[in-house]
C-alpha cells in the first residue's frame, strides 16, 4: 500500500529535523483556540510530544522548536 503524500512529509520532517509540527487554526466563531503539536519527539529524542495551546501557528512552532532545542541540549 502506498502512503499518502502527507504521511511522507511528516516522516521526512521527523527524519530531517527530529519532529514535525502541525498547527490547527482557531474556529472563526471563537469556539476553539489555535494550537500546534509535535509529532515524533518521543521517537527522536525520547521525550513526550507537546502541544502549544492558544498561540498562532508561528508562535506555537517556535515554542515547540525551543522545547526540542532544550531537550537535545540535555535540559529536561
Amino acid at each position: 500500500m502506498t502512503k499518502p503524500p502527507g504521511d511522507l512529509v511528516v516522516q521526512k520532517n521527523i527524519h530531517d529535523h527530529g519532529c514535525h509540527v502541525y498547527s490547527v487554526l482557531a474556529a472563526e466563531d471563537g469556539s476553539s483556540p489555535s494550537f500546534s503539536y509535535s509529532i515524533g519527539l518521543e521517537d527522536s529524542a525520547g521525550v513526550p510530544d507537546v502541544i502549544a495551546l492558544g498561540e498562532n501557528a508561528q508562535i506555537g512552532k517556535s515554542m515547540i522548536d525551543a522545547y526540542q532545542e532544550f531537550v537535545l541540549a540535555g535540559q529536561r
